[in-house]
Order: C-alpha cells, then structure tokens, then sequence
C-alpha cells in the first residue's frame, strides 16, 4: 500500500468513526460499526472484563487505560489492536458466546499490543512472531492470578501453535471485515493493499 493510499485510508477512517454509534465508557471511548444497539452488549462485556482485571491485577488495569483509548465493535473478526485509533477492536459474534475470562484474556493480549506499538515497534511479518509470543506471555501472566485451577494456562500456551499472524489468515480477516461493513467487492483489493502487512500496524 503506498503511503498515498494508506493516508486516504486513514482519513476515510477517522471521518467514519465521527459518523458511527460511540459513548464515553469510564476512561474510554466506545464504538459501533454493529449497530447502535451493540454499544451496550460491548459495553456490559468490557465492563465485566476491566473489573475482573482491576480485581486480580490492579496495576496492569492501570496500564490498560493508559494505553489504549477506544474499545470498539463490529459484526465479524475475532478481535484486534488497531493502533491507529488507540483501539480494541472485538466482533458482535464472538464476544456473544464467549466468557468474561476469555474477554479479559483478550484485553489483555490486545493492550499489550498497545504498549509494544507505542513504543514505535512495527507490527509485521518480521515481527509478528516474537510480538505474539509476547502477548500471549502477558495473558499467561494475568491467567496465573485468576483464582481455581490453571485450565486456562494450557489454553494460552496451545494457542502459538497455530500461527493466526501470517499472511494469507490477516488478509482474509480484513477482506472478511471490510464485506461485513458493506464495501463494494472492487474496492477492497486497493483498500488491503500490501497482502504481507497489518493495516491497523497491531495485532490479530
């Protein structure tokens, strides 16, 4: 992606997200790009999440409000760290069927990209591997202060054996996203640009 087109497409962005359903939450920013009615289903799920991470790891709940600044949802995905808008970004789908263990896992996965981005460190092919590994130790870490048995420590670890960072998987995501928003079917080979890099700059 040139840096003409990367430059439109962070434009288009920020104009979009003065469009689109969003409200304070504490110290964040929320946003929709599933509805307005999704703010709220984003808002009980992140809620639940902050507060089990402010429970058993009050210092990095710290951390998570200094670095990142929006949590937003939309319909497909999985979840993610767009770094050009400070942004956890979670899918309606997803954060539908799974627990506020795994949501609060995720924000910490997903803030811990935060921080590394913050630091001008790149997200891409390059890096990818040795960034995840990272955040996966950082989920780790928090899941060792979760009281009860350690299921989740196993769940973790097992993750990096599928490597969900590559290429081929983060360019069918976005094309997924970007059909989910309505974006016409020719456009979206110039808005992915570059096949090899994360357009958001972080995470999955």
């Amino acid at each position: 992606m040139t840096w003409c087109r990367l430059f439109a497409w962070r434009a288009l962005a920020r104009v979009a997200l003065w469009l689109i359903p969003r409200r304070r939450f504490r110290s964040f920013e929320l946003y929709s790009l599933a509805g307005a009615e999704s703010l709220s289903l984003l808002e009980e799920r992140v809620g639940s999440a902050l507060d089990l991470i402010g429970a058993y790891d009050p210092q990095r709940l710290h951390e998570i409000e200094r670095d990142v600044r929006r949590f937003g949802i939309e319909k497909v995905g999985g979840d993610r760290y767009d770094h050009g808008f400070r942004a956890h970004v979670l899918s309606k789908h997803w954060l539908s069927e799974i627990n506020n263990t795994v949501v609060a896992l995720n924000v910490v996965h997903e803030a811990t990209h935060a921080r590394i981005a913050a630091r001008g460190v790149p997200y891409n092919q390059a890096t990818a591997a040795r960034i995840e590994a990272l955040c996966v130790g950082q989920e780790i870490a928090f899941a060792r202060r979760l009281p009860g048995d350690q299921q989740w420590i196993v769940a973790i670890e097992q993750k990096l054996e599928k490597p969900w960072w590559n290429a081929t998987n983060q360019r069918a995501k976005r094309e997924e996203r970007l059909r989910a928003v309505g974006v016409p079917g020719w456009l979206i080979p110039l808005l992915l640009g570059r096949a090899g890099r994360n357009v958001s700059g972080q995470g999955k």
